[in-house]
């Protein structure tokens, strides 16, 4: 007949559980843990002959140990033929000391009765008692290696050496195991535990609940789509929601509010590192299921979570909370989550938002990303379809903050009526908001944003004459400056002035090199490639008014027969190049001597 001798090891001073198992066969060989049936264990002790002295131990190590004598007894396991053997409670006196029962003497069978029947009125052995960190950390790593093992018997024989903070920790070991759960087998063996430690004096639900929301995200996440696991997931949802008729009351509507915050905080902070498709099939069933019985518990974040799964790009949460959202009939304000969205350039979470949660507001998202010069974004919303008045408006947020590449694509995309109607009140806004850089501003009327040269130099003048309080005067003063009628005769005259200059100094100079003796285009080159260069700088289709005075005088002084009005700038400056061609680099192709 087999045996199990459960020897608990009293010479640490530290009152570490250290056990061991032995196990004796008459004739046959042990059978393999999962499968053993009948295997029993009792206390191994000696004869009480040698054993009716006590040892007094104190933790100084100036003492002897104490045992207390006892008989050795066994309980039967509920529904086995397993016969636990007990040891005594673990305990601290107030002196200090420490007393570990030891049953084993005959004529203690009447005491070791009396102690069975407190157990059975307890559940367990001096779970009132205190365990010290060490016993609870040993404790623990026996339980968590019954329970992976599904060795029930042990797990549950366990219990009854554990304190109330140790069957918290049991409780939470056991429930996390439910999330890799297979057979019905296994269901009815932890389900069972569960309801034990629980009748034990488990009382910490809130932790447990929160834990294994975590982990039941993390492990569903990380599934193998290959797998088919709809009915194991049934199982799960099966075990957790016994949990959670079991703990009733004992968690409240803030427990559920914390629980699905743990589980939605995996998916949605580390969203990236996990399977993109792990929404779809059995995976996403689980997340949904668990989700769903927080919400139905009392969960009052949905909306929290929601926004947080939009900013961080967490699409596969999204499109799970969409669908708790509408089975629970609760609001979510998917145009909100939208911003979020496009604030941090997530184009699948706004896609998803879009398509499955039916967001409409684009204006206020599609102007923060052209204000902030997130051009896929907008190329997203204007893919999607906008309005005229949407893109006119991202436009001069563009503007306002120098996105130039933004603003560039924009421009075409808005029609021509509708910024030939707005386009002062474009630049006003532009220049109001601009934070001390109109750079936007200059890119709009170098690109001839109204398709008419005269027409946009007018606009541009017209602001700059304008003694209205809207107009910010940095703008003021930088179109007066620039794009000005008056900017243009300042740029005539200040090409004027460079003529006399130049002549001044071609026939009165006394440097030793005199700039008469030169070749005519070299002088031309000296005198004009400074203005050359800063019109072709500049770009665009237009030259500001003050550098097109200067090239307009320029072009007058060589000869170029042109009058310079508004819709010659390309022109005028093609006469300049002409002059210049022979000292303009890449001009002439260079070829190599052999």
């Amino acid at each position: 007949m087999r045996r199990c001798c459960w020897i608990l090891d009293n010479s640490c001073r530290s009152r570490e559980l250290k056990t061991c198992f032995r196990v004796y066969s008459s004739g046959t060989k042990m059978e393999n843990d999962m499968g053993r049936e009948g295997l029993s264990m009792m206390a191994e002790t000696k004869d009480k002959e040698q054993m009716v002295s006590e040892m007094d131990i104190d933790y100084s190590g100036t003492e002897s140990p104490k045992f207390e004598i006892e008989d050795k007894f066994s309980e039967l396991g509920e529904g086995s033929n397993v016969v636990f053997a007990r040891e005594g409670p673990l305990y601290m006196e107030d002196s200090g000391m420490a007393k570990v029962g030891c049953y084993g003497a005959k004529k203690q069978k009447s005491k070791a009765a009396t102690r069975t029947s407190q157990v059975a009125k307890k559940g367990n052995v001096g779970n009132e008692n205190k365990l010290s960190r060490q016993d609870r950390i040993e404790l623990g790593k026996l339980f968590q290696s019954a329970v992976s093992s599904h060795d029930w018997d042990l797990a549950e024989s366990l219990i009854l050496f554990a304190d109330p903070l140790t069957l918290n920790d049991f409780l939470c070991i056991s429930l996390d195991s439910i999330w890799f759960l297979t057979t019905y087998e296994e269901l009815y063996g932890i389900t069972g535990l569960i309801k034990k430690i629980i009748a034990n004096g488990a009382y910490d639900f809130t932790r447990a609940a929160l834990r294994t929301s975590f982990l039941a995200s993390c492990v569903s996440a990380c599934q193998s789509r290959t797998m088919d696991l709809a009915d194991t997931v049934k199982l799960q949802l099966s075990a957790f929601k016994t949990f959670l008729d079991l703990a009733g009351n004992n968690l409240t509507g803030k427990d559920f509010t914390e629980a699905f915050d743990a589980a939605c905080f995996p998916l949605t902070l580390f969203s990236s590192s996990f399977d993109p498709g792990w929404s779809c099939g059995s995976s996403a069933t689980a997340i949904q299921g668990l989700l769903g019985m927080l919400v139905e518990g009392g969960a009052d974040n949905v909306n929290q979570c929601f926004l947080e799964a939009s900013r961080f790009g967490s699409t596969e949460l999204v499109r799970i909370l969409l669908q708790i959202a509408h089975h629970n009939s609760l609001d979510v304000d998917v145009d909100l989550a939208l911003g979020f969205a496009s604030h941090y350039g997530k184009i699948n979470t706004m896609e998803c938002l879009v398509e499955e949660g039916n967001a409409m507001a684009f204006l206020g998202p599609l102007m923060r990303a052209a204000e902030r010069g997130c051009l896929p974004v907008v190329q997203w919303f204007v893919g999607r379809g906008c309005q005229d008045m949407e893109l006119c408006l991202a436009l001069t947020a563009a503007t306002s903050s120098s996105q130039v590449e933004v603003a560039a694509y924009l421009l075409p995309q808005v029609p021509q009526h509708v910024l030939t109607a707005l386009s002062i009140e474009i630049l006003k806004a532009a220049g109001e908001r601009s934070g001390g850089s109109l750079e936007g501003v200059a890119f709009l009327l170098r690109s001839d944003f109204l398709g008419d040269p005269a027409g946009t130099y007018a606009v541009a003048d017209s602001i700059a004459r304008s003694e209205d309080d809207s107009v910010a005067p940095e703008l003021r003063s930088f179109l007066r400056e620039h794009w000005s009628e008056d900017a243009f005769t300042k740029g005539l005259l200040q090409g004027q002035e460079h003529f006399v200059n130049m002549i001044r100094i071609i026939n009165r100079g006394e440097s030793p090199l005199c700039l008469r003796d030169l070749p005519s285009p070299l002088r031309v080159a000296i005198a004009y490639m400074p203005v050359y260069r800063e019109c072709v700088k500049a770009g665009g289709c237009l030259l500001s008014q003050k550098l097109r005075g200067q090239l307009v005088e320029a072009v007058r002084r060589l000869g170029g027969g042109l009058h310079g009005d508004a819709t010659q700038c390309q022109e005028l400056l093609a006469v300049l190049k002409h002059h210049l061609r022979p000292f303009l680099p890449g001009m002439y192709p260079t070829t190599q001597v052999a």
